[in-house]
């Protein structure tokens, strides 16, 4: 089964993950699709390649609330430039991680772990360049459904991130204290 194709079977209403998950995040998630995601062979479903809706569904049915608008979901992060041409990748990551900003996002997800690591970390970097005070933490899906239904912080493997997902570590340590 594909991923899409298990999200179009997930429920909707976010009231059937658990208590956990629908007080989970509030503020926009940006989600991110990963480069391979976006291409037709995988949109055969009749999904918008420019604006996939898959993962913001996602976000959706475990509590939290997708910047469905959310422009830069599918340009890539610039992975594959960060040490040939890094002008080039981070303008990217800066362009990523400001639409989010800018789409009311405090959060970005995603399946991907090169643009995971790669939109995190190298804000402090274009940070130095452009004088911009960009910290949006960048997390995985996995890790936002781990909290959802009710994993701790150290299940959801939020104590590992150079830009620091708060909410989401707050809410992991809350739901270890109503156990």
């Amino acid at each position: 089964m594909r991923q899409r194709d298990a999200m179009s079977a997930a429920p909707t209403n976010s009231n059937t993950v658990g208590s956990a998950a629908r007080k989970l995040h509030r503020k926009p998630i940006a989600a991110r699709q990963p480069m391979r995601a976006a291409t037709p062979s995988l949109n055969a479903d009749g999904e918008s390649f420019e604006n996939p809706k898959y993962l913001d569904k996602l976000v959706e049915t475990v509590g939290g609330e997708a910047a469905t608008e959310y422009e830069q979901k599918v340009t890539c992060c610039g992975g594959a430039l960060a040490f040939s041409e890094p002008e080039k990748s981070q303008k990217q990551i800066k362009d990523i991680v400001e639409s989010a900003y800018d789409h009311g996002a405090d959060m970005i997800v995603t399946p991907c772990p090169l643009c995971q690591a790669n939109v995190e970390v190298y804000q402090s970097e274009i940070n130095k360049k452009y004088g911009t005070k960009l910290a949006m933490p960048v997390a995985y899906y996995s890790q936002l459904m781990t909290v959802a239904y009710g994993g701790t912080l150290k299940q959801a493997g939020l104590d590992g991130h150079i830009i620091q997902p708060k909410k989401l570590q707050d809410i992991a340590v809350r739901v270890v204290t109503k156990k």
